[in-house]
Formats: structure tokens, C-alpha cells, sequence
């Protein structure tokens, strides 16, 4: 399972290499949703906030690939992780990357002053972000799944974004 599944190049590269596995996404974007489905790869309209539509641990692997980073208020992204988890399959991974306000220094992105920014999207609008700093992915984390059972993987750092696995016991 793919959030925001875009014009799906990530599901579309697993179905090729990986003949046999059944992969999905969503997207809130009918547009977009519709290019991945002509990829042949089922697709469904699906916000982070509400993946009531998809099975309960139904999933081996689940990604979120700059999706978080979207998410505006804190409680609404640990929610989110939440949502995420629940889509887990026992013994599955899930794979969350955000943007970081730490970028490379050959980025085209600088950012200064607060981690909350409107940052430029389609057609010159603006686009609320939350810039992650060192730590902050792996509390939320942390906060979201207390109780659950769970194995976090050491986060790590790449040009201008934060990343972590989760394992589902």
C-alpha cells in the first residue's frame, strides 16, 4: 500500500520487478488516480486521515513517502501513523519519509525561521509543510504507536529528508 500514490512510479516499478505481488494506492486526487489505474495498478481515492476504505492489517509493506510533512497539526500526524499502522499486516514494514528542515547544501530548498512554512506547489500556489528536525519523526513515532507492538528502526538522514521503519510483532 502506497499513500498518495501520485502518478505512481514507486507501485509501478514493484509491479514490474515483482511479478506476483498485489500492490495498491491511494491518492486524494482523482486525476492522479486515474493515471496510476492506466498503469494498471488498483488505485482508490484515500486520505492519510481516513483509510477506512482498505482492510484492517491487510498489508505486508505500507509507504508514506512526502505525505506526513502535509499533515498540519501534530495530533492530526500522529493520527495519521496511527491509520498507517493499522493497515499493517503482523510481521509487515512500514516505511515513512518526510522532508527535513536540515537540507543539503546543493538543494534548490533553503529554509530558515520557523518549521511550519508554505512552501511552493503547482501553479505558484502555496503548500503548508512541517519541516521534521533531527528526532522530531522518530517521537512522533514513539508518541503514535504507544502501546502497540512494534520494532523502530534507527531514522535516518538524505538530502533534505528524514526517514524510519517500523516492523509490526
Amino acid at each position: 500500500m502506497k499513500v498518495d500514490a501520485g502518478m505512481e512510479k514507486t507501485l509501478h516499478f514493484i509491479k514490474q520487478r515483482y511479478v506476483n505481488v498485489n500492490v495498491k494506492g491511494c491518492d486524494t486526487s482523482e486525476e492522479l488516480v486515474e493515471i496510476t489505474r492506466r498503469k494498471e495498478i488498483s488505485c482508490d481515492i484515500g486520505n492519510i486521515l481516513d483509510l477506512s476504505q482498505f482492510k484492517q492489517q491487510s498489508f505486508d509493506i505500507v509507504l508514506c513517502v512526502a505525505v506526513l510533512h502535509y499533515v498540519f497539526q501534530r495530533e492530526r500526524r500522529i493520527i495519521a501513523i496511527q491509520k498507517l499502522f493499522n493497515l499493517l499486516s503482523s510481521g509487515g514494514t512500514m516505511f515513512i519519509q518526510v522532508w527535513a528542515y536540515e537540507h543539503h547544501e546543493t538543494s534548490k530548498r533553503k529554509f530558515e525561521g520557523s518549521q511550519d512554512q508554505l512552501v511552493s506547489w503547482k501553479n505558484n500556489l502555496q503548500r503548508y509543510c512541517h519541516l521534521f528536525v533531527e528526532g522530531e519523526l522518530e517521537k512522533l513515532v514513539i508518541d503514535a504507536l504507544e502501546g502497540c507492538n512494534y520494532k523502530l528502526y534507527t531514522p535516518s538522514w538524505s538530502y533534505g529528508n528524514w526517514s524510519i521503519m517500523i516492523d509490526r510483532k
